[in-house]
């Protein structure tokens, strides 16, 4: 009998490691695919990084704009723990020269760390409950969508919402099972959800409409009113550089709220209609399987409203839970209509498995028949339907190989790359990511509070002679934030190296303008790869010509 016991537990270890395991799998090969972040992605990641770096040293001076203070805490542990078994250098010094391996390894601990939990919240379900078929769908929520299984590639907050939407999911599993009238927390399933709310928060913002779910759960003026007291503290204790930081991050949020343009850009309109509507269109028309979801739970809780329906159902909190996850999803998505961009619908993703999960479990309740057999059976079906949907395993698939043709082309242009002449000094022009790590480490610098300050010398000792293009001021600043002009850089350099890597062309022509209206520097470009939009410019100087006040010290800024 023992052995029988045994060999179940073990049973179901092995069925519930097995979506963990192949996440695992995935993100190692996004990862291997993607390798380092300067080629890949540097926003926000290199923010993360600098700001991971600072709380490292005991600064909460921190980034604070999505907050993502969970996530830097993270950087900051991961990297002093892996700094130990490094060289001898400083540990701001090894960071700054090697932020990629840094980056490489909070991603992969991440992953490692998100799989974990999942597993653990599928196993806290089968043994408080007994519903095997339950745990391991709840578990599946990730493979809804490719853009979620995708997301931990990324180092940012949106990964962090695979494990904490299925942690905030397994608790109101147990919450429907009864599990807290059994234990001390009886009377304080408000605390839980507080903490769970206001943690989610604290990763990003766009978690902001999930409070709405547990207030459908909580009976009772008294426990929403606790609970929204203690989302609202623990979101502040979770974010706790806003405590050093609170003027920048209200006047943030306040003005995105208000404000209709992306990043609180725009007029005081607080949406712009006509976008609002387009970017909502293209939700749905892009995220079908979110408007089924929608429907469906929309008509279970309509029929589950007739009186005659009502009567049969046993447990009504599965009505409440599924009207409050709905809820959630809806306000979700038209917040997210507001300012639209992929990943910020990941969280919401995340919750069509668990809508489905409520709805069958709403009807069950309605027909009166329970079965772990028949269960297990609906979930399954389930399941195979969401994994034939195009957006899912098989998008991905390709996205894979996209990303591994990628990586071998870029490749294949820094081969190139390093075979051009040297110069005197390396202006650089970046978007989303760049050939030169130095573009990434400029962003993260200038994202960071004071962070010119405290890393500025630091990175123009390992990185001399390096600027970046500034395109609204039409100058090149230096690692200590110093503006030069191009005629100032032309009296201190005979040869300049600029590499623009820019999705906006207008860039490539005020580069070439700001040299070439000095009348001083001879233009040409010596690489251009219009697919990568990548064009390096060599520029020398043909005739300094300029009065004695202007000069720099020869080979140095």
């Amino acid at each position: 009998m023992h052995s029988k016991i045994l060999f179940k537990q073990l049973f179901s270890i092995l069925l519930l490691a097995v979506i963990p395991v192949v996440l695992i799998f995935i993100g190692i090969n996004l990862r291997l695919a993607n390798q380092n972040y300067s080629m890949f992605n540097i926003d926000p990641e290199f923010i993360l990084l600098f700001s991971g770096i600072a709380l490292g040293h005991g600064s909460i001076n921190l980034f604070i704009d999505q907050p993502g203070t969970p996530v830097i805490v993270f950087a900051a542990i991961i990297m002093r723990i892996i700094h130990l078994f490094r060289p001898s250098s400083s540990f701001t010094q090894d960071v700054l020269q090697n932020p990629d391996f840094y980056l490489n390894a909070l991603n992969i601990s991440m992953i490692v760390f998100i799989t974990l939990i999942i597993f653990f919240a599928g196993w806290c379900i089968y043994r408080k409950t007994g519903n095997l078929p339950a745990a391991i769908f709840i578990q599946f929520s990730p493979f809804v969508v490719e853009h979620v299984i995708s997301i931990i590639e990324r180092f940012m907050p949106e990964p962090w919402f695979i494990a904490h939407v299925i942690v905030l999911c397994s608790i109101t599993v147990l919450d429907l099972y009864g599990y807290f009238n059994n234990t001390k927390l009886k009377y304080q399933s408000w605390l839980v959800y507080g903490v769970i709310i206001g943690f989610g928060i604290s990763l990003k913002l766009t978690f902001l409409p999930f409070f709405l779910a547990p207030l459908f759960l909580l009976t009772g003026i008294r426990k929403k009113s606790y609970y929204l007291g203690t989302t609202a503290l623990s979101f502040l204790i979770f974010t706790f550089p806003i405590f050093k930081r609170s003027r920048e991050f209200f006047r943030w949020t306040k003005a995105l709220a208000i404000n209709s343009g992306r990043y609180g850009s725009g007029k005081a309109s607080v949406i712009d209609p006509d976008q609002f509507f387009i970017q909502l269109k293209a939700i749905i028309q892009s995220e079908k399987y979110l408007v089924y979801i929608t429907i469906l739970a929309l008509l279970v809780l309509i029929i589950s409203l007739l009186p005659w329906v009502r009567r049969r159902i046993g447990n009504k909190r599965y009505i409440a839970a599924l009207a409050g996850f709905t809820a959630t999803l809806i306000v979700g998505i038209l917040i997210i209509s507001k300012q639209y961009a992929g990943h910020y619908l990941v969280p919401y993703s995340l919750l069509t498995v668990f809508i489905c999960y409520l709805s069958i479990n709403v009807l069950i309740e309605i027909v009166q028949f329970r079965k772990w057999w028949l269960e297990a059976i609906i979930y399954s079906l389930v399941a195979l339907m969401m994994l034939s949907n195009p957006k899912s395993i098989k998008q991905h698939k390709k996205y894979l190989e996209i990303r591994r043709q990628n990586l071998s082309y870029k490749k294949e242009i820094v081969t190139e790359i390093e075979k051009l002449p040297q110069s005197d000094v390396l202006i650089l022009s970046a978007d989303n990511w760049h050939f030169k790590k130095e573009a990434g480490l400029i962003f993260g610098m200038l994202m960071t509070p004071r962070g010119v300050k405290k890393y500025g010398e630091q990175l123009n000792t390992l990185y001399p002679n390096t600027c970046l293009f500034k395109e609204s001021e039409g100058k090149f600043f230096n690692w200590l934030d110093k503006p030069f002009t191009a005629s100032e850089l032309l009296v201190a350099f005979s040869k300049i190296t600029v590499m623009v890597k820019h999705n906006n062309e207008a860039v490539f022509k005020e580069i070439e303008d700001v040299f070439e209206e000095t009348e001083k520097a001879d233009v040409e470009i010596i690489y251009s790869d219009p697919k990568t939009n990548l064009t390096i410019y060599e520029i020398r100087r043909v005739d300094s010509g300029l009065s004695a006040e202007y000069y720099l010290p020869p080979g140095s800024i």
